[in-house]
């Protein structure tokens, strides 16, 4: 089985949601897409999209 990241995300928080809704609730929101694009310069690489 193959999936994206944002179905493998998905997956993660609908299982938090209900089995785990504290730590679910504890989740940082996702990162501002110029600080993954300040990460992905410092290391030398990209992150897969999808």
């Amino acid at each position: 089985m193959t999936s994206s990241i944002y179905e493998s995300w998905t997956r993660i928080e609908t299982w938090l949601v209900n089995n785990a809704p504290r730590t679910f609730a504890e989740l940082a929101p996702p990162a501002e897409h110029t600080a993954i694009a300040r990460a992905e310069e410092a290391i030398g690489l990209a992150f897969p999209i999808r």
